[in-house]
């Protein structure tokens, strides 16, 4: 299995795979509901993915924010060398890619960015390697400078840790062949064949996250689970890493995550209550969700605002319907599906339906008039469930070219997205929105 100084396989490339989470668009979506200054996607900005693998996330995002600049930082050669030339084929001169390690990359040279993001590499690298990435925030986030963080965490994860073990020692011992697909092959039938016997009865919850791996590409699950190294860590001790130069957690990507009364079983929220130490609350929201991966933004030099100035901030969203989406009937949390009532979703719906409505539109229906917190709660889960999102009120008109060059590479490449400039978002093709 081969290896590189970090420990993480290269010789399998990794999975094709959109985030919307982390496009700047939802990421200062997510600082403005929660009451801090957000940088404005609708002016220039700086935008460095770190471990971008593909750079698909930056693909769509270099081509919805032409006045804007992307750089991604991936290991792998082959990743970047595949990204950059998805890049030139669709004309997006505002996007490179740099390969190496993080310690290699001359990050001085490379200024401070607007947003810094990282999915998929945190848990599965070395502490060395950690500890790069933290040199990296620290270097590369602007003052106002959004981050974001994805990882494994407990105690979601923490039981997955035998299985990590089981999958990457089938590997290391070449039980299923030298080609490490047909290690991780030869270990999820092997964990199928365990569920299906019932060794898992006692956690149903875990016996269905075993069952869903197997639905999982292939070569996702190698990089998931044939890395040396597979650390899933409390949050606050994330929280405090990364709390240097004047770095704060802010909240999670996961809107919702972020609204106690949605996210917290009704029965426990009383007791998160009379948490009143930080630390301890956020240990206490990751118990009662279960929660087995986070993505976490942060913030350097985070200014809270007043209710005045996030509102003034709020005005600039304008909220458009999802190609595709359906009035919801339930919406997912991370603590189950909710039931949606029609007199408090149809209003918005039914003038969504219409145009796209900016906020102080959506404030001004009469159901929510006296009521934004109940507004504020709705559009989040709409946001998290892919029903609503902002619009990007930079896309151009001359975006068409590019976005039909690059929907071509998409295609060529067999990734299954529709890029939508105009959110300045994408979808997987032919998702069904309906719940």
């Amino acid at each position: 299995m081969k290896q590189t100084q970090s420990d993480y396989l290269t010789d399998v490339p990794y999975s094709y795979s959109f985030y919307k989470e982390m496009t700047p668009g939802w990421l200062s979506t997510a600082a403005m509901f929660q009451g801090v200054a957000a940088p404005d996607p609708t002016l220039s900005f700086r935008y460095c993915d770190l471990g971008c693998g593909f750079g698909i996330n930056l693909l769509v995002a270099a081509l919805a924010y032409p006045q804007s600049e992307f750089i991604g930082v991936d290991l792998n050669p082959e990743h970047t060398a595949a990204a950059q030339a998805m890049a030139d084929a669709a004309d997006l001169s505002n996007v490179r890619f740099i390969t190496g390690r993080f310690a290699d990359v001359p990050l001085l040279s490379l200024g401070t960015f607007d947003y810094v993001v990282c999915h998929g590499v945190w848990s599965w690298v070395s502490q060395q390697v950690r500890l790069e990435l933290q040199t990296a925030f620290d270097h590369l986030l602007s003052e106002r400078g959004l981050g974001y963080l994805h990882y494994m965490c407990h105690p979601g994860s923490t039981r997955m840790q035998p299985i990590q073990k089981l999958i990457h020692e089938i590997a290391k011992n070449g039980i299923g062949g030298r080609y490490p697909l047909n290690n991780v092959q030869l270990a999820i039938k092997l964990l199928a064949a365990t569920a299906q016997a019932g060794a898992f009865h006692d956690s149903p919850d875990f016996e269905l996250h075993i069952k869903a791996m197997t639905k999982h590409p292939e070569n996702y699950l190698a990089h998931e689970f044939l890395t040396e190294y597979w650390l899933p860590e409390h949050s606050v001790d994330v929280h405090e890493r990364l709390a240097t130069e004047n770095i704060r957690y802010l909240g999670s990507g996961v809107l919702t995550d972020n609204i106690d009364s949605i996210s917290i079983p009704a029965n426990l929220q009383p007791v998160l209550q009379q948490i009143g130490q930080h630390t301890v609350r956020e240990l206490f929201r990751d118990l009662v969700r279960n929660q087995r991966q986070r993505v976490d933004i942060f913030q350097r030099s985070a200014a809270q605002l007043n209710k005045a100035q996030q509102l003034r901030q709020l005005n600039t969203l304008t909220f458009a319907k999802v190609p595709g989406a359906v009035m919801p009937q339930r919406l997912a949390t991370s603590i189950g599906m909710i039931d949606c009532p029609a007199p408090l979703v149809e209003p918005l719906w039914t003038k969504l339906q219409l145009q796209p409505l900016s906020y102080a539109e959506c404030c001004a229906i009469p159901v929510y008039r006296q009521n934004v917190a109940t507004l504020q709660q709705l559009l989040q889960l709409m946001m998290c469930n892919g029903i609503i999102h902002p619009i990007n009120q930079v896309c151009q008109a001359d975006h068409i070219t590019r976005l039909n060059k690059l929907s071509q590479q998409f295609t060529q490449w067999r990734i299954a997205l529709m890029v939508l400039p105009e959110l300045g978002t994408a979808i997987i093709s032919g998702q069904n929105l309906s719940l």
